[in-house]
């Protein structure tokens, strides 16, 4: 029978080895979620839930279970952790009398393919924010720093301060000198 809760870590290969940065010495022999613990870090962490859930599953109904993607991050040499995505599916080994008595734990890094699609989506999320900022009727102007440069502007703003689109990237107070002793400048600071 299989050690439940602990499921006792027996072999592993060499990529799996790699891919966790881990040593076959500092894990055959201990449970998985002794050698895999939760980042601390991480508030929604639920990947010791799931990976538990799937390997009760494969005890009680003896057929292999597909997690979803599942986030599980692993600690470096140094003991940080990193953020890593898995692609996991867990097949019952059986007895000759069909009992299961070992699960094979299979395991794919997929952190660059989640990593890639998450920052596809953030830019997406931000050139849908920037036509917004472009397509509003209000007057808008994003302006930083101590210098008061200018961000972001959209044609509105343009048009009042009858300027042109060249205003990006220079001081508003180079924009707008008419405005330096009324004290607008030293209200925006």
């Amino acid at each position: 029978d299989i050690d439940t809760p602990k499921f006792t870590i027996l072999a592993v290969t060499n990529e799996f080895l790699e891919q966790t940065q881990k040593t076959r010495e500092a894990i055959i022999g201990l449970g998985i979620f002794e050698v895999f613990l939760p980042n601390p870090n991480d508030m929604g962490f639920t990947g010791e839930h799931n990976l538990a859930t799937s390997f009760s599953l494969v005890t009680a109904q003896k057929k292999s279970s597909q997690l979803p993607v599942q986030r599980y991050d692993i600690t470096d040499k140094h003991g940080k952790y990193s953020e890593h995505y898995w692609r996991a599916i867990n097949k019952p080994v059986f007895d000759n009398q069909g009992n299961v008595v070992n699960i094979i734990h299979t395991s794919e890094n997929i952190t660059e393919i989640i990593k890639a699609r998450q920052q596809e989506e953030k830019i997406k999320g931000m050139e849908q924010a920037y036509n917004l900022f472009r397509q509003t009727p209000e007057a808008i102007a994003i302006i930083k720093g101590k210098d008061l440069v200018v961000e972001m502007a959209n044609e509105p703003i343009i048009k009042i301060w009858g300027k042109g689109a060249d205003i990006i990237g220079k001081s508003l107070m180079d924009i707008l000198p008419e405005l330096k002793n009324q004290g607008i400048f030293e209200l925006m600071h």
